[in-house]
């Protein structure tokens, strides 16, 4: 059993804390709920912070390279997925463009345009329209020969 005059050595790391601050929506509440999400607001930004970055203790390196300081950014530690597909979808792995399916084609030389199911988004298609320049499409070159001729 350990003595009361045995002590415990917690380490905790060295921290970099930022207040952090909220947006209450006051628009369409009445006063009396305005008066309490700012009451909470400002508790909230009084005793809360958010970890900016810390300083971890790594071991030496073997290769004796060492970098210049230990301090981690916190939003480092979590990367967002980007949401931008379209280069995703664009691109092969190695950089390469995709080419069209068939379906697609025959999509192009109708309307111009083509879809494509999005990885992120299951049921959401991402629709690419080509320039008029490059091709119109059978349907709207007909619609705009029958709106040239009825006039």
């Amino acid at each position: 059993m350990a003595n009361q005059n045995d002590h415990v050595s917690i380490h905790m790391p060295k921290y970099e804390t930022t207040p952090i601050h909220f947006v209450t929506p006051a628009y369409n509440v009445s006063v009396d709920i305005a008066e309490i999400q700012n009451y909470i607001r400002e508790k909230a930004e009084k005793n809360l912070k958010q970890c900016e970055s810390f300083e971890v203790s790594l071991p030496p390196s073997i290769t004796g390279i060492t970098g210049e300081s230990t301090k981690i950014k916190f939003s480092s530690l979590f990367q967002t997925p980007t949401l931008n597909e379209l280069e995703t979808l664009s691109t092969n792995a190695d950089g390469s463009s995709k080419k069209l399916n068939d379906e697609q084609l025959k999509a192009v030389l109708q309307a111009g345009e083509f879809e494509v199911h999005s990885i992120h988004f299951p049921g959401q298609n991402h629709r690419w329209k080509l320039s008029k320049l490059l091709q119109s499409g059978v349907q709207p070159a007909n619609d705009t020969l029958f709106k040239v001729c009825l006039f």
